[in-house]
């Protein structure tokens, strides 16, 4: 049995007050964080994905792409720091609602909004590890969780 997953992740918009005047924040989703095909197995496993890209555990198929990490960039005024905020953990469910847990994490809590064509502008990555249960049900599971990003 194989099962396939990912989360989508949401987009979301910041608003700083700074001297009277209003920047806003955009965060909008590059690339989503998926864990690519899974095989079911007799025991828990756990699947894990860095946020350079890199999957580890579980059994591979020979015809499974990798999966991959998430990225987001942000745009708002240049040469303001921002903090970034990914929740600890969040679900996935099919279509019969089974669901699987997956814990998150980010390369960086901070980032600066470098000058990149008038507008300020950085990119993060999210990684995870999705805790799969023994003989898992087979489907495709996704989920959706929120970032958020203060300026």
């Amino acid at each position: 049995m194989f099962l396939k997953a990912q989360i989508i992740f949401s987009s979301i918009l910041a608003l700083c007050i700074n001297y009277g005047q209003a920047y806003g924040a955009n965060t909008m989703t590059q690339q989503s964080l998926d864990f690519g095909t899974i095989v079911s197995m007799p025991e828990p496993q756990n699947i894990n994905m860095s946020t350079n890209g890199q999957r580890s555990g579980g059994i591979m198929t020979q015809y499974d792409t990798t999966g991959q990490q998430g990225i987001f960039t942000i745009t708002g005024a240049p040469e303001h720091q921002v903090n970034i905020n990914v929740p600890p953990s969040t679900e996935i469910q099919n279509l019969n609602g089974t669901a699987l847990n997956v814990t998150l994490n980010s390369d960086t809590n901070s980032v600066m909004l470098h000058e990149a064509g008038g507008t300020g502008m950085a990119t993060f990555s999210v990684g995870g590890t999705l805790a799969v249960n023994a003989n898992q049900e087979q489907g495709e599971y996704q989920g959706t969780y929120t970032v958020s990003v203060n300026y």
